[in-house]
């Protein structure tokens, strides 16, 4: 799942953020939400303005597959579908 790649460079990058007085022994949550194409996950990396992690797939030229954000939830989030 390409939405792994794009989790692993966010606790890499934000990791240091993940207090265990706050998040507990297992650290935050991830929820996975899916779009329909590299379009809507453009879409997704305008919006969230510099707060996602882009991971970007070498063997398909570069194309964005993956999103990862750290930070609260988003009213934006509820159109998505989860998966």
């Amino acid at each position: 799942m390409q939405a792994a790649h794009a989790a692993c460079q966010l606790v890499h990058r934000f990791g240091h953020l993940a207090d265990p007085d706050r998040w507990g022994a297992h650290g935050p949550t991830f929820i996975w939400y899916g779009v329909d194409d590299e379009t809507g996950l453009l879409l997704w990396e305008r919006r969230l303005a510099g707060r996602a992690i882009a991971y970007r797939e070498p063997d398909r030229g570069d194309e964005l597959t993956a999103l990862a954000y750290w930070g609260p939830r988003l009213r934006e989030f509820d159109d998505l579908r989860l998966l």
